[in-house]
């Protein structure tokens, strides 16, 4: 049995074997563990999520060496080859942003048994799992995209747990949130959120416009299963 090997995404991408932190290695190299979700990927998809429209020469083979070295530092068993490309096994213990779907997952089925405390438990626990933007410290147009996305989900799962928490009479808890998730905090669909925040906030007028314009850009953002964003998908 091997020892268990934790990722973390929410924020900078980080892994664990047991209680030791795994040293990673560089951007590129930490970039393939962003398709740590269990579905096979390409060596091609890979190159394309590194490097973008312009590899280097060398980048199928610099792909292969990302994998082995990281096979290495981790366990051979969590990388596994399949087809031309390779499959990242991990439970959903073991990822933080499946555990975060796990609640959020959770979060929906107390909201529609009514149960507005426990809803709000759930989306406090599923963004406490968070730890900055993600992924953090990656660059390039495959990173931006899973940080538009999940960035999205965590606006959503924030707005699903103001909601229950003003089901429940805490006005002054969502209207004094400093500042949470910068310029994205505010509130859609739930005109009463943002009468709260309006009245004990007044400076968030100022910002009114520009968040406005971001909350609709990211809820047109699409999931991979092509719905539009939900805190429950």
């Amino acid at each position: 049995m091997r020892e268990q090997v934790r990722f973390a995404v929410l924020g900078p991408v980080r892994a664990w074997r047991g209680t030791v932190e795994v040293d990673l290695g560089p951007p590129q190299q930490r970039a393939v563990l962003l398709l740590a979700e269990g579905s096979q990927v390409r060596v091609g998809e890979l190159v394309d999520a590194v490097w973008g429209t312009e590899p280097v020469a060398s980048a199928t083979g610099s792909i292969r060496t990302y994998v082995h070295r990281l096979r290495h530092r981790l366990d051979p068993s969590v990388i596994r080859s399949m087809g031309d490309g390779y499959v990242v096994r991990v439970s959903p213990e073991e990822l933080d942003v499946a555990a975060f779907r796990d609640l959020v997952a959770q979060a929906e089925q107390s909201r529609r048994a009514g149960d507005a405390k426990d809803t709000a438990r759930l989306l406090r626990d599923a963004l406490g799992l968070w730890r900055g933007t993600a992924p953090a410290g990656i660059r390039g147009e495959y990173a931006q995209v899973q940080r538009e996305r999940l960035g999205a989900l965590r606006l959503s799962a924030l707005e699903a747990r103001q909601a229950a928490e003003l089901d429940l009479g805490a006005h002054t808890d969502v209207a004094t949130e400093p500042g949470q998730l910068g310029d994205t905090h505010l509130s859609a669909g739930r005109p009463e959120l943002a009468r709260v925040e309006w009245t004990a906030a007044p400076h968030i007028l100022e910002r009114l416009d520009h968040a406005d314009c971001l909350r609709a850009k990211l809820r047109e953002l699409p999931v991979p299963d092509g719905r539009r964003v939900s805190p429950f998908a």
